[in-house]
């Protein structure tokens, strides 16, 4: 199966822009094409039709496919649960796998080395 991975050097590059605009033109021309992102760190998220979250920029290029946003396309969100901290506040970032909430530690699936699970920050 080809792939084309897109890769910037910084945030704002406009990687999700570039793919969105290739995900639709692929769409159009026939071929099957879905966009996959492994890891996201979000401050917002869209719900999928299979009730998990992702990054919306994730779900916005699923749109661009044709596709209904799912889970499987963003398996691993880290998320922020506030932008600002202030002295006293008790927010500590979220770890979503196949947008799944509320997980301290995330079981990885095989990814070699190490003992076999991803810590959150």
């Amino acid at each position: 199966m080809p792939t084309l991975m897109i890769q910037g050097t910084t945030s704002d590059a406009g990687k999700t822009t570039v793919v969105a605009a290739l995900c639709r033109w692929l769409a159009r021309q026939g071929v099957s094409v879905a966009p996959f992102k492994p890891q996201n760190m979000a401050l917002n998220s869209a719900v999928t039709i299979d009730g998990g979250e992702i990054g919306r920029s994730t779900a916005l290029q699923a749109l661009a496919c044709g596709l209904e946003p799912h889970s499987d396309m963003n398996p691993g969100i880290a998320e922020a649960t506030k932008r600002l901290r202030r002295p006293g506040d008790s927010a500590r970032p979220g770890a979503r796998q196949y947008g799944r909430a509320g997980l301290s530690r995330l079981q990885s699936r095989g990814h070699g080395g190490g003992d076999g699970r991803l810590a959150c920050a």
